[in-house]
């Protein structure tokens, strides 16, 4: 009888210690396997955004090519150019275009 039950609470003990190994060994791995779904959804995240600034450019693009008033709109709003012999008024407030040469004083 006291024999079974030292038998018992021995195998428990190496029970507790595998399972306790075993863990020890699995942990982390999943805690990586945890950080890399993570840093994968933040990826296709990104992939996503740029994937957006794609579509928008090249449905840009093919506005550019087909649509003249489009093209003379951006021309004039992003690129400040303006048609021979117009002449172009800007106000001090105004911030020059993103592409313009800086303003010499």
């Amino acid at each position: 009888m006291i024999w079974s039950l030292i038998q018992r609470i021995a195998l428990i003990v190496t029970a507790v210690v595998v399972i306790g190994l075993a863990a020890s060994k699995i942990w982390p791995a999943y805690r990586q396997f945890q950080h890399l779904q993570e840093t994968n959804a933040e990826r296709t995240e990104e992939v996503r955004k740029e994937q957006e600034a794609v579509d928008e450019l090249k449905e840009k693009q093919a506005r550019l090519r087909t649509d003249p008033a489009y093209a003379e709109r951006i021309a004039r709003e992003e690129h400040g150019l303006a048609k021979p012999g117009e002449l172009i008024v800007k106000y001090v407030d105004d911030p020059p275009p993103s592409n313009a040469a800086p303003r010499k004083k």
